[in-house]
């Protein structure tokens, strides 16, 4: 279950990352 969670919370973070640098691009 450990590996499940911090699985999610990777792509979580990815997905942040990846709205932080849209909009620091635009």
């Amino acid at each position: 279950m450990q590996s499940l969670f911090t699985r999610i919370r990777l792509e979580i973070a990815s997905k942040r990352i990846r709205i932080i640098d849209l909009s620091s691009i635009y």
